[in-house]
């Protein structure tokens, strides 16, 4: 049986507000991607998160410090203890 992989998700700006925290670790199957992530915060989330990423063009996704569009972006495979954050692109410091 495969071991299942464990990401972090770090949540900025009005997510944070939304979710209640600044992170959060899932613990996901093997060839899980990007898109499954989002799939599972808003099971856990509910509709206003949803409302919120449904706003795409207002977030950035990055995994591990580089920004999903220029990889596979929502389809993009993940590993056990990678780092997905969410933020806004007008987010500061």
């Amino acid at each position: 049986m495969l071991k299942p992989l464990i990401v972090e998700i770090k949540f900025y700006s009005t997510l944070r507000e939304v979710i209640g925290r600044e992170a959060l670790r899932l613990r996901l199957k093997r060839g899980a991607t990007v898109q499954e992530v989002l799939g599972r915060l808003i099971s856990r989330y509910g509709k206003k998160l949803k409302e919120k990423l449904s706003q795409r063009g207002n977030w950035v996704i990055m995994l591990n410090d580089r920004n999903i569009k220029f990889m596979n972006d929502l389809e993009t495979s993940l590993k056990d203890g990678d780092c997905i954050a969410i933020l806004s692109p007008l987010s500061g410091g």
